[in-house]
């Protein structure tokens, strides 16, 4: 079973999310070809041309049908009966399963401009509103750049979902996790809010106007300490087995001058200690939400 993210916004980039799944349907648009166009593309060698070439798509527009167009289609037609689909309508996350094969109308109230909407029926619809459950799913919106897409760190958290009817279910399955699953289910951006957190409770560190994540090449977080001025920089990495330290966070290392502390959060350890900096993993993670004062106030407001 796998759960697969739909984004639906037409041509003008108007979300009509939240219309099509009133309608209890998702689906896509990318040109005026038709569901049986689609269908009989399928036996061609190169079907998104065959596509482009459809009648009711080139009358209207000058533009060829790309092979990503096709793929995404093809995506969304495959998807079996038994996985999920996964919408995102406001502060919502709705989830449901398909019950038809891929259709098209040319009277359909969500075509757009010529482009014809191809369409799934869903069934089994249910809502999990973001402020009830964990803070963790707040990533979920976010994630993914395609239009019909599984998830890829998420995958095991948006599960929980499927399996569960509303949300306190899913609040509790994430509270009982043993604690390194539940630190590990998190994902890469919640590994980097938990290294922040401890350098906030540890160092008393202040970021510096820079974003957690992706900001900085070689940096995933850079800020001071308020207890002595020093520079806290440190690197993220959420691999389950070693990892190899980057160069250029070594190279950074050795550049730097005056009082700087600097961090290598590893969830999977190092296989060297990189000089001049403290690894962090999730084993010590762990320890320190279980084992210090200040991990047990932390760990009793992200449970």
């Amino acid at each position: 079973m796998a759960v697969w993210r739909i984004r639906m916004r037409n041509g003008s980039a108007d979300d009509r999310t939240a219309e099509a799944w009133t309608r209890r349907e998702v689906g896509i648009w990318y040109g005026g070809w038709s569901a049986d166009d689609f269908e009989r593309a399928s036996g061609e060698p190169e079907p998104w041309d065959f596509l482009s070439r459809c009648d009711n798509h080139r009358k209207l527009f000058p533009w060829d049908v790309t092979r990503g167009y096709y793929q995404t289609t093809l995506r969304l037609a495959s998807i079996p009966a038994d996985d999920w689909v996964l919408v995102v309508a406001g502060q919502t996350l709705h989830l449901g399963r398909l019950e038809t094969p891929l259709s098209s109308d040319p009277s359909h109230p969500l075509n757009h401009q010529g482009e014809l909407f191809k369409v799934r029926r869903v069934g089994h619809q249910k809502r999990f509103p973001l402020a009830q459950l964990p803070e963790v799913y707040s990533l979920v919106p976010q994630a993914g750049r395609g239009n019909v897409f599984q998830f890829g760190d998420l995958a095991h958290l948006v599960s929980w979902l499927a399996e569960a009817e509303t949300a306190p279910e899913v609040s509790q399955r994430l509270a009982e996790l043993p604690l390194k699953e539940f630190i590990g289910a998190l994902g890469p951006r919640g590994w980097e809010s938990i290294a922040e957190a401890y350098l906030i409770l540890e160092e008393q560190y202040v970021p510096v106007g820079l974003a957690v994540g992706g900001t900085l090449k070689t940096f995933d977080l850079m800020g001071r300490s308020l207890r002595d001025g020093a520079r806290v920089v440190a690197q993220c990495k959420n691999t389950r087995a070693p990892s190899l330290v980057e160069p250029d966070f070594l190279e950074s290392l050795r550049d730097s001058v005056g009082n700087v502390r600097a961090y290598y959060f590893a969830y999977g350890g190092c296989f060297e200690e990189p000089p001049g900096a403290k690894v962090v993993t999730g084993e010590d993670v762990v320890r320190w939400l279980e084992a210090t004062e200040l991990g047990q106030q932390y760990l009793s407001a992200i449970r």
